[in-house]
């Protein structure tokens, strides 16, 4: 038996090292209050818009003073709880029923229903990402800095989702109503299958990795609309400047990694590696030296490395130095 106050618990969950016991204890606290539960929210999007993983170690007691904050301002009293030690099963099953409710979301949801049309926008900042579900079953895994709105006419049997930014898809099969995603540069259709894109605004291209199944891309832009047809493990890319299309086999599941929270790269230059890391890391990277902007990188980091870790691999040859100004990042040659 242990007696935890409330804000280790919630600090331990949200980042990731929660027992069976803590969540249960979670989910009694939930169930006590209304208000917990609002403040559970509001912890959620503070976790996932604000600490992020960065060069500080101090993420306990960072919370623990935005929680205190939050809880004077709302009068709630602090909580202790003895864990008794209950079977894992009970205590994950009531995890699930309950906590699923009011998981963490790392970002910012609205819904409406409007006659026969479902509507759904979520939206994640810089260093968070989420996974969703689609009112038609579609598992949605959605990157850091990406906005998806997702729209179902039910007397249309149309499934459609706009993209900016990035998201890997498992489309919830439906032969008659087929799932299109629109990119603004190209669109995909679909009737189910796994596979991810990559659409940001200041990326050079436009990039489809297809998993499992088959989808067909559309090139609504060029002068006579072109479709192209692509099979599993493949990697379309279509360059924004020339509109011209590539093709290369990869292996597909590689490429998704970053919804496991890694970053996987191979020949890549590091300006062109930049805007992953800011994105992942909610931070402004600024390369003031020409060698390493040129420099070529192969490798992969997982979601435990943080920003200095990174900084410091890539460093290994001590040929750089860097400075932290707030939210910036400048990087120079020694």
């Amino acid at each position: 038996m242990e007696e935890q106050p409330i804000h280790t618990l919630l600090f331990n969950y949200f980042s990731g090292h929660s027992t069976p016991e803590e969540e249960l204890a979670i989910w009694q606290w939930l169930e006590a209050d209304e208000q917990h539960k609002k403040i559970f929210t509001e912890m959620s999007d503070w976790w996932a818009t604000v600490h992020v993983p960065w060069f500080d170690s101090g993420k306990q007691a960072d919370f623990i003073r935005h929680f205190s904050a939050v809880q004077t301002a709302r009068n709630i009293r602090e909580k202790r709880f003895h864990l008794h030690l209950l079977g894992k099963i009970a205590a994950s099953l009531l995890v699930l029923v309950t906590l699923g409710a009011v998981s963490f979301q790392a970002g910012k949801q609205s819904f409406r229903e409007e006659e026969s049309v479902v509507f759904l926008e979520t939206h994640v900042p810089f260093g968070g990402n989420n996974r969703i579900t689609l009112p038609d079953e579609t598992q949605v895994w959605l990157n850091a800095g990406s906005t998806l709105t997702y729209t179902e006419d039910r007397k249309k049997n149309i499934r459609e989702v706009a993209l900016q930014g990035e998201a890997y898809f498992e489309v919830s099969p439906d032969s008659v109503k087929p799932f299109i995603i629109k990119t603004g540069r190209l669109d995909v259709r679909v009737t189910g299958t796994s596979f991810n894109i990559q659409a940001y605004e200041e990326e050079e291209t436009v990039d489809v990795v297809l998993v499992s199944g088959k989808v067909n891309v559309f090139l609504p832009d060029r002068e006579a609309e072109q479709e192209l047809e692509m099979m599993p493990d493949t990697w379309l890319s279509y360059h924004k400047a020339t509109a011209g299309v590539s093709v290369e086999r990869v292996t597909g599941t590689d490429c998704c990694a970053w919804k496991e929270g890694i970053i996987r790269f191979t020949d890549l230059t590091f300006i062109r590696l930049v805007p992953q890391l800011e994105r992942k890391f909610n931070v402004r990277i600024q390369v003031e030296s020409a060698r390493l902007s040129e420099e070529i990188f192969s490798g992969s980091f997982t979601a435990d490395h943080t920003l200095y870790d990174i900084l410091e691999e890539v460093n290994v040859e001590k040929k750089y130095t860097w400075t932290r100004q707030g939210s910036s990042v400048i990087i120079r040659d020694k």
